[in-house]
């Protein structure tokens, strides 16, 4: 039944989310280099998708996939206002290393940290937490039982132990049977498959990119933005930010907006914390970078996302996945708003799940949703999602508000995510960890935690 399918999903999309160990993810991610897949002939090529019941877990699964078009420089920009397009020639040697940690003591990274410094925001002291180390099957709720215990909105607002948002935060799209449909972790070899089933099905997504993938497919990336979808940040190597000090969270923000910038042209104003992780310290250090970041829909503690690594790791089957997701789709349609998904490009099933059949429901569901773009969701146009094009504010104003579903849980916050701009002479940031406290939302989803404490959470 749909309703039994609801509660297996609730179970594990709570789990998944509560910063299991994630270096099967990282190490997954290493493996997609392009020295790994040899060039493929460009070609217009169909969407082949295989059969639900055999999408499981071996890797790869299918080679890489084609562009339709390689972009090439001086092309005109689909954003108002914006610069053509600039070449795709990076040299990585002025980059960090391929989806390692950025060096906080280098010149262009102590640059960052001062500009943050100058921004007048003031930074909160809230200590990083404790990563889980590699194997252990822990949660990052299970090595901070402090922090978890101040997670809530009364607190510091720390998502992953109760997926707590502010008011400055965006996770649902304003109109109702509205979908804002997200990808993580691009540009993959397989993200040409999503552009050309989106192209086809004349949609727009957002995709929140690592900047490691971005130096490494430039063309990518670049075919992804002239193709008029929405480009944000997912840090340069894929780490927990509660976890790192602050020099290193403007290190994974800072390497990421400038690799953006490098390839496409344009600065983003929008990202979305690797595996949900973010409190109102990593929340401040946005506020002073200009960005805004986006989570996806959570009801209580029913969050609005596909599950789809599941069937990368063979935790759950094609048909299982679609039957929660379907009830999920069934779940979205009695909300007053819209929602907010995420999916992921990453894995090529993954994005045959994607393609296949996850927005297939969503198009054919009775009543159909509007699959469109976090920006495009939001009524803003395309120059709005960048800095160098936008007219309003440098920062986008978030919409987190309370899911009117009759519980009253009280999830929500109206509380601002960080000190009233000018309030102090700069942002406190120091080198020992032990940095800044403000506030947060919602109870440590604990037990969940323990039951499936060992899945690999692939945000």
């Amino acid at each position: 039944m749909r309703s039994s399918a609801v509660a297996l999903l609730l179970a594990g999309a709570v789990a998944a989310h509560t910063g299991a160990e994630h270096s099967d993810h990282i190490k997954f991610l290493r493996s997609l280099h392009s020295s790994n897949f040899p060039p493929t002939p460009v070609k217009r090529q169909s969407n082949s998708i295989p059969a639900l019941e055999s999408i499981g877990p071996a890797l790869p699964s299918e080679p890489a996939v084609p562009l339709r078009a390689i972009p090439t420089a001086g092309t005109k920009s689909p954003v108002n206002g914006a610069p053509d397009l600039p070449a795709a020639t990076i040299n990585i040697a002025n980059y960090p290393a391929f989806m390692s940690a950025p060096d906080v003591n280098s010149d262009q990274v102590k640059q960052w940290v001062a500009e943050v410094a100058a921004s007048g925001v003031e930074i909160p002291n809230i200590p990083k937490n404790i990563p889980a180390p590699a194997g252990s099957g822990q949660s990052l709720c299970q090595l901070n039982p402090d922090a978890a215990t101040k997670s809530n909105a009364q607190g510091n607002c720390w998502w992953s132990c109760g997926s707590c948002t502010r008011d400055t935060d965006v996770d649902t799209c304003p109109d109702k049977m509205t979908w804002g449909l997200t990808f993580d972790d691009g540009p993959s070899p397989y993200t040409p498959k999503v552009l050309n089933y989106l192209e086809d099905k004349k949609i727009k997504a957002t995709f929140y990119v690592i900047g490691s993938n971005v130096i490494d497919k430039p063309a990518i990336l670049q075919a992804t933005y002239l193709a008029g979808h929405e480009i944000a940040l997912h840090t340069w190597s894929h780490r927990a930010l509660t976890t790192l000090s602050n020099e290193e969270i403007i290190a994974e923000l800072g390497w990421n907006l400038k690799a953006i910038k490098d390839v496409i042209g344009v600065s983003p104003k929008t990202m979305r914390p690797p595996y949900g992780d973010i409190d109102d310290r990593v929340r401040a250090i946005c506020k002073a970078m200009n960005l805004t970041p986006v989570m996806w829909t959570t009801e209580g503690e029913l969050q609005y996302d596909s599950n789809d690594w599941r069937v990368n790791d063979g935790s759950q089957t094609g048909p299982q996945l679609l039957q929660t997701f379907n009830s999920l789709l069934d779940r979205a349609s009695q909300l007053n708003t819209g929602f907010v998904s995420l999916q992921h490009d990453l894995y090529a099933q993954t994005v045959n799940m994607a393609v296949g059949y996850f927005l297939p429901a969503g198009t054919s569901h009775n009543p159909p949703f509007a699959l469109q773009s976090v920006n495009e969701c939001l009524k803003r146009p395309l120059s709005e999602a960048y800095r160098e094009t936008s007219t309003g504010n440098t920062t986008p104003v978030g919409n987190s508000t309370s899911i009117a579903t009759g519980t009253g849980t009280g999830t929500r916050s109206a509380t601002s995510s960080t000190a009233t701009p000018g309030t102090n002479s700069g942002a406190s940031v120091n080198t020992s960890g032990a940095l800044p406290q403000s506030m947060v939302s919602f109870a440590c989803v604990g037990v969940l935690s323990v039951l499936v404490g060992g899945a690999l959470a692939l945000l």
